[in-house]
Parts: structure tokens; C-alpha cells; sequence
């Protein structure tokens, strides 16, 4: 895969008078290029057991330049910024897994899994036309290593209901080292169980419910402690890791029904809940007079909601051909952060967020095309920031909209053409930050430009 992207931003600030203080022109180019191969083996063994070993190998580079021009409150150019950032991954990975049927009653299935990550990046900076030394958090490098080992067992209970239970042990370890050679090393351990219950009501209803420890590693990128140069405003902060961040870990439980209906047709209600613990969350800071954007384990935190989903073929009505798939959530959250008394919502969190999909079928010519539309309502979050004064922060609604066409290419080959952000929507942002007395301090505004992207992709199976 191979994949350039170009962005926009403009920032307009204000002081505490309301007139204005200054702007800031942002530009940004990147190329990204991911080659990645994978094969698996079978075999059959004595009985109804078969074994099964999965390789996977994937590298990864990106290049990214990002331009930065200040200005004063008089449109004069006061500052230049150039920062060129090259980042590279390798992964490898490995699954064997033996499985077979016991008392014609139990599908069980026993295996191993390793993983071997490296990743490293580079930054360098220009400002005003001068090299910059890179300092320590320029350059980091992370290694992870992880083993796994996993059992499962479908106990199929009569001729209804399935119940899965599972249990699966895994450690990692990552170790990372800095510019200046400074090295950390993190050690993970953890025993997570599963059970999954899987109900027939009826021949047209399912019953399904489960419960199951999660972990949640951060992202190798999180943890490079070097600051990606974005605007260092408050709506548009740099964007730099914290090589200390914990894992989350989490405790999920769900119930759903769903109900088949038609040729193809299913509508289903899910409900659900997660206990978190070490919550990462992203926190602005100040440093160096411009501000940061770094993830924190920032506490604890509850996560619950529902969900429907709706799946329909329009032939029944005469649409022959015609598909629509809709989605809607409704979310809640709580967080609990150490030495807070009030409880919050989980940052940018929506409210609830739909889907709607079309597809149509052209079957003399096999070609099939399509749309998918989502939506997530404007925010407004307010939070406590270190200095003691109150932001209060405003995001537009985000409407997003793609577009496809799958054209089979005899038996084994087709080819897909998809369009995304259709609607080249916009963002929009507003932060007003006020004194601890209820006086106004600042305000900024930020709008990004976006753009349309186009992918075209060639599938054979054979």
C-alpha cells in the first residue's frame, strides 16, 4: 500500500480583550508506503484434529514534512518552521494452532502466538532558515516482544446454545532507548479469561452474551517521547508520547438480541459495559511556551451504551438489488481521576454516532457500487487545566461520507475504486479558556481544510 496525504491548517487567536493577537499557518505532506505478506498452512491429523502454523511479515515507512508560519497581530511573519520526520516499523508474527473435536460435544482448540515489533523515528528541525540539534526525544527507538499462549473450548449444550469459554496468557515486553541512549524497559504479564454464551430461541432469534478481561497496549508512536510540530496553540497543540504509559486494562460485559427476518435481513439490539483501569487519555501542557498534547494514564473509568443495527435487502419492495445497512449508539462514560472529586466523561467522546450504508448490485455486469455515510454531533467539553483556569472547547459536527465500486475481473480478480471524504468536510474548533475568578483569558480557533482521497485496489483469489 502506498499513500500520500496533504493538509491545511489555519489558526486565528485572540487575546483578552477579544481583539485579535496573532495567526499561524500550518501545511503538512506525508507519504506512507506498508508492504505486507502473510501465509498459512493446514494439515489434517489422526481423528478430527488438524494443525495449523500463520506467518505474517510487515514493514513500514513514513516521511513527513511539516511547515509552520507565525504571525503577529499586524499579518507580519514572525517565525519559520520545518520539520522533517521519518518513521520505520518491521513486524514479524507467528501463530500455531492445534484443534480438534472431544466427546463429539466440545470443539477445543490450544495454541501459541509470538510477535516481534521494532519501531524507530527521526526528527530533525529548521527554524528561521537554522538547523536545529536534535535533543534526546528526537531520536527513540522501541522493540516489543510478546508470547501468548491460548485455550478455547466450544461446548455446544444441547441442540440451542453454545458456550465458549477461553483463557488466554500472555507477556510483553518492550524495550526502548532515546538519542542519548537513555533506556527503559517494561515487562507485562497478564491472565485474561473470556466466556461467551451463544443462545437459539427460535430458527429467526439469537440470544448472546459475554464477558471477558481485555488488555489494551499503547501505541508504540505513544510512547516516543519527541514532539510532532503542529501548531503549539491550544487548539491545535504539538503532539508528542510518554514513554511511562501503563497499559489498560478492562473488564467487558455485553447482552444482544438479534431477530432474522427476510432474505438476509437481521436487526439486533446490543447493550454493554467496561470497568477501565489506567485510562489513557491525551492532556495538553505547557513546555517551552507552546503547548503539548501528550497521553497520560489519567485514572480510572466506566464505559457503557447501546447499540442497533439493521441489515435489509429492498427486494421485498422492489428495490431488486438494493441493500441498506444503519448503525446507531448511544454512549456514556464516567471517569474517576485520583485527587478529582467530580467525575467526568471520557474525552471527545460523542454522545452516540449513526451509520448508514447502500449497496446496489448490477447483476448483468456483476458490479456492484455503494455509499456509506457517517455522522458524529458537535461537542463541547469543559475541563480543569493545570494553572487552574477553565477550557472550554467546541467541535463541529463530523460528516463523512465514501463512496465505492467493486467490478469482478473474470473468476478470480476484481478491482475496487473508492473514494473517501466525498464531502470534503471541514473541522472546526474553539477553545476559550477563563481565569479561576470567571474571567475571560484567551481564545483560539482553528479550522482545518480537508480533501478527497482516492484508493484503487486489484484482489485475486485462486
Amino acid at each position: 500500500m502506498a499513500g500520500q496525504e496533504d493538509k491545511r491548517n489555519d489558526v486565528f487567536k485572540f487575546n483578552s480583550t477579544g481583539a485579535p493577537s496573532g495567526s499561524q499557518e500550518k501545511t503538512e505532506d506525508k507519504d506512507r508506503v506498508i508492504a505486507r505478506l502473510r501465509g498459512e498452512w493446514t494439515r489434517p491429523l489422526v481423528g478430527d484434529r488438524q494443525l495449523s502454523l500463520r506467518l505474517t511479515a510487515e514493514q513500514g515507512r513514513e516521511e513527513k514534512n511539516t511547515g509552520t508560519r507565525d504571525f503577529n497581530a499586524s499579518g507580519a511573519l514572525t517565525k519559520t518552521t520545518l520539520q522533517q520526520d521519518e518513521q520505520d516499523e518491521r513486524e514479524f508474527a507467528g501463530r500455531v494452532r492445534l484443534s480438534g473435536v472431544a466427546f463429539e460435544r466440545h470443539f477445543w482448540s490450544v495454541g501459541l502466538e509470538g510477535v516481534l515489533k521494532d519501531w524507530e523515528t527521526d526528527k530533525t528541525t529548521i527554524e528561521n532558515g537554522v538547523f536545529k540539534s536534535p535533543t534526546a526525544a528526537d531520536r527513540f527507538r522501541v522493540e516489543e516482544r510478546r508470547v501468548a499462549a491460548f485455550v478455547q473450548d466450544e461446548w455446544r449444550m444441547g441442540r440451542s446454545s453454545v458456550l465458549t469459554p477461553g483463557l488466554r496468557l500472555e507477556r510483553i515486553r518492550r524495550e526502548s532507548e532515546d538519542g542519548s541512549g537513555v533506556e527503559r524497559t517494561g515487562t507485562t504479564g497478564v491472565l485474561n479469561p473470556s466466556l461467551h454464551l451463544l443462545h437459539r430461541w427460535d430458527p429467526a432469534t439469537n440470544l448472546r452474551a459475554s464477558v471477558a478481561r481485555t488488555l489494551r497496549l499503547p501505541k508504540l508512536d505513544d510512547l516516543a517521547p519527541g514532539v510532532d510540530l503542529k501548531g503549539g496553540t491550544l487548539t491545535n497543540p504539538d503532539k508528542g508520547g510518554n514513554p511511562d504509559l501503563r497499559p489498560e486494562r478492562a473488564w467487558g460485559l455485553e447482552l444482544g438480541i438479534e431477530r432474522f427476518f427476510r432474505r438476509e435481513g437481521v436487526v439486533g439490539l446490543n447493550v454493554f459495559y467496561r470497568d477501565v483501569q489506567d485510562l489513557i487519555e491525551r492532556q495538553v501542557v505547557s513546555e517551552g511556551g507552546r503547548f503539548v498534547s501528550r497521553p497520560f494514564n489519567v485514572g480510572d473509568a466506566r464505559i457503557w451504551g447501546a447499540e442497533v443495527d439493521l441489515k435489509a435487502r429492498m427486494d421485498g419492495i422492489g428495490l431488486t438489488g438494493l441493500a441498506l445497512t444503519f448503525n446507531y449508539a448511544r454512549l456514556f462514560s464516567e471517569v474517576t481521576t485520583p485527587g478529582v472529586k467530580e467525575k467526568r466523561r471520557i474525552k471527545d467522546q460523542p454522545s452516540y454516532v449513526f451509520n448508514v450504508g447502500l449497496d446496489y448490485e448490477i447483476k448483468p455486469y456483476g458490479l456492484t457500487i455503494g455509499a456509506i455515510y457517517n455522522y458524529l454531533p458537535a461537542m463541547t467539553n469543559s475541563e480543569i487545566t493545570g494553572d487552574g483556569n477553565t477550557k472550554l472547547k467546541f467541535e463541529s459536527a463530523k460528516k463523512l461520507l465514501d463512496v465505492y465500486a467493486v467490478q469482478p475481473l473474470g473468476r478470480h480478480f476484481k478491482v475496487r475504486l473508492a473514494v473517501r471524504n466525498v464531502l470534503k468536510d471541514d473541522k472546526f474548533r474553539d477553545e476559550t479558556t477563563f481565569k479561576p475568578d470567571g474571567s475571560f483569558s484567551a481564545r483560539e480557533t482553528r479550522l482545518e481544510e480537508s480533501s478527497r482521497t482516492w484508493f484503487v485496489s486489484l484482489e485475486g483469489r485462486w
